[in-house]
């Protein structure tokens, strides 16, 4: 059986009526699921689930390196690359290695010889209007 419940915003298809209508939330102001310790309110309620963490010193995933704590197991898999120096995302125009995707333009990095250092990621596309 394939995905017969397509959303009318973006096309997204869902094998479930009820997964097509938590996802519609993303494309509108409804966030049923508030949390009770900020302002922010959630589409999903696992999303908030995942948020209400933030408001605690929890960290329960340890890095076995270094044993700096984290919220959740993705930001430890990116951490560990410190440690590992793998550079999983490449720069299409240039070769060039990054730690998280270089199309996330949040986060910086220091760059190598050929990059301006502490460049955002988002920049270094800006380098090569190819990438």
């Amino acid at each position: 059986m394939g995905k017969p419940w397509k959303c009318g915003d973006c096309g997204k298809g869902f094998k479930y009526s009820s997964r097509l209508e938590t996802h519609r939330h993303t494309h509108t102001a409804r966030r049923p699921f508030p949390c009770s310790m900020c302002p922010k309110g959630f589409a999903r309620s696992s999303d908030l689930l995942r948020h209400q963490i933030t408001h605690t010193e929890e960290r329960p995933f340890t890095c076995s390196m270094c044993w700096k704590g984290f919220i959740n197991s993705s930001d430890l898999r990116i951490h560990q690359r410190v440690h590992t120096g793998e550079r999983p995302f490449t720069c299409s125009a240039c070769g060039k290695g990054f730690s998280q995707p270089t199309c996330w333009p949040t986060r910086e990095f220091t760059l190598g010889r050929d990059h301006s250092p502490a460049t955002t990621v988002g920049k270094h596309s800006s380098i090569h209007p190819i990438c």
